[in-house]
């Protein structure tokens, strides 16, 4: 059986939506991140999310959900399952690093004045970044279009990140229009309870 690490509201809720919806049966194990990992963790750096299967260890949050969830995916070599991999890079590379700027400044420079600075600057460029998924999600009614991907929980757990970041997330309202949409499917719902993360944002 798979083993799903996972911590309340971080990137790893993505992942863990994807094994809700394709319904294959999975061990989620919850990481508290103010406890240092126990020895043997699987993860080399102690991050979330991990999945593990028969000695199998696999980290990355996009890595995972190609992963196990073949059936959110358009099909091989078209147009619609770049677009999933597009956006799915720019939320790991782009998004996710500008919302670590904001809330730990300390992994970008050990000068603790600069620390400020670095934060302001992961608020701007978050702000430019939701933005940007604001049109993309507005052609929706899902991330890429007309079909529901791995994408779209990914989507949905940054978009509430703007508002744990304090962001003014009044200006995106295609985003808030798309979170309502992902938050109604039954295997969402699951992981929001599972993960204790109502009320939402």
């Amino acid at each position: 059986m798979k083993r799903l690490y996972w911590a309340k509201g971080a990137c790893s809720f993505a992942p863990h939506v994807v094994l809700e919806e394709v319904g294959e049966r999975f061990e989620p194990v919850q990481v508290d991140p103010n406890v240092p990992r126990p020895t043997g963790y699987p993860h080399p750096r102690g991050h979330v999310p991990v999945l593990v299967e028969d000695g199998f260890v696999l980290t990355e949050a996009h890595a995972i959900m190609v992963y196990v969830g073949e059936t959110l995916m358009p099909a091989p070599g078209t147009k619609e399952r770049g677009r999933v991999h597009e956006l799915c890079g720019i939320l790991s590379s782009a998004v996710h690093v500008a919302y670590r700027q904001i809330r730990r400044p300390a992994r970008f420079t050990d000068d603790e004045s600069a620390h400020n600075g670095i934060k302001q600057h992961g608020h701007a460029y978050m702000t430019r970044l939701l933005a940007e998924l604001e049109g993309r999600v507005g052609k929706g009614p899902w991330a890429i279009g007309e079909q529901y991907t791995i994408a779209d929980p990914y989507v949905v757990i940054m978009h509430r990140w703007g508002h744990t970041a304090e962001l003014d997330m009044s200006q995106f309202p295609a985003l808030k229009a798309h979170s309502e949409r992902v938050r109604a499917r039954p295997a969402v719902q699951r992981v929001i309870e599972r993960e204790g993360l109502n009320p939402w944002p």
